[in-house]
């Protein structure tokens, strides 16, 4: 037996708040919005409304509509986009917020803040073990013309492209999508793939024009600055490879893995070691034999090259991992 999502899909139904939380057809006054005040909605952009976010509006005027949404550890919310500028500014735990047409990510802790140009696809996840809480702007209109004609937002994105994604399939294929997914925006343009950066990661232009390459050392200071992907093609499977070093034949970053997971099965053409960073352990299960193998902080991992493996966190915490990884001579990664 499957549940049928029955709530009302009309954009008026489903956003009665907007440009009028809580003064109505007033003129705004001044005033106070609590959180036991604010209007509460469970946003649910999905055709069988079972994946939620969590969403008080605390106003919604005719110049912006403000509130707080947060995240489970584990959570996620699917791309989307504004016809206005939007604004995190991240009140607790650590939210990775992506571009779903470029693949970058950027990885953001209590008391960052981050901006979305109008019409940029975003999405985020939350793969620490702290609920993530996040004061979002938005300027104005809220919503496109695309989704005030259809608030399953799914229909809008995920069912016509995927965000771009590192290893999708088990092995690592390029994406690169032919034009923006908003209809007419920056029409003739393509947008840049972030996985062009994996074949020279830091860039060769370092942050200095001075900076030579073949002579300088790098400097990467902050994991912040790390080139982040989520990796997996299934949501409620995926996890966060960030790379602080990446060419074709070496590398050097971190995996993260949410609590109680069990993720997408990689392939990788070179060796790899990873160092678990926690008391939880990291299990590498080595899909194609069932074995596995366990570690915590202080132990090492081996995976040959060409070995299918994938990640399991058994705690309550996130488990992190540090990886090394190299090819051997003439074999590329990418």
């Amino acid at each position: 037996m499957s549940t049928v999502f029955t709530g009302p899909k009309k954009w008026d139904e489903v956003a009665g708040w907007f440009q009028r939380f809580p003064f109505g057809d007033s003129e705004p006054y001044p005033a106070k919005i609590t959180p036991q005040t604010a209007y509460f909605m469970s946003w649910g952009p999905d055709a069988d409304g079972l994946h939620r976010t969590p969403n008080p509006i605390y106003f919604s005027t005719k110049a912006m509509t403000t509130g707080v949404f947060s995240l489970a550890p584990g959570d996620y919310f699917k791309p989307g986009n504004h016809p206005n500028p939007e604004s995190y500014v991240i009140l607790k735990g650590m939210l990775w917020v992506g571009h779903a047409d470029t693949g970058q990510y950027h990885e953001l802790h209590a008391g960052d803040a981050y901006v979305i140009p109008a019409f940029t696809f975003h999405l985020g996840y939350n793969f620490g073990d702290e609920t993530v809480e996040i004061l979002f702007m938005i300027a104005r209109t809220t919503h496109t013309d695309q989704m005030r004609t259809n608030p399953t937002y799914d229909d809008h994105y995920q069912n016509f492209r995927h965000p771009i994604l590192l290893h999708p399939d088990v092995d690592h294929q390029y994406q690169r999508h032919k034009s923006w997914a908003q209809p007419g925006f920056r029409k003739g343009e393509v947008p840049p793939s972030r996985l062009d950066e994996l074949h020279c990661w830091p860039p060769r232009g370092g942050k200095s024009v001075n900076h030579n390459p073949e002579v300088d050392h790098v400097q990467i200071v902050g994991r912040q600055e790390w080139l982040h992907f989520v990796t997996g093609k299934d949501y409620q499977h995926q996890f966060v490879t960030s790379f602080c070093y990446s060419t074709d034949e070496f590398q050097t970053g971190k995996i993260k893995i949410p609590p109680g997971r069990v993720t997408n099965a990689i392939r990788l053409p070179g060796e790899r070691v990873y160092y678990p960073q926690g008391e939880t352990p990291l299990v590498v299960i080595l899909s194609e034999s069932g074995n596995s193998l366990i570690g915590s902080k202080g132990d090492a991992l081996f995976v040959p090259a060409n070995t299918v493996h994938q990640f399991q966190n058994p705690g309550h915490h996130a488990v992190e991992g540090i990886f090394v990884s190299a090819t051997r001579e003439g074999i590329k990664y990418y």
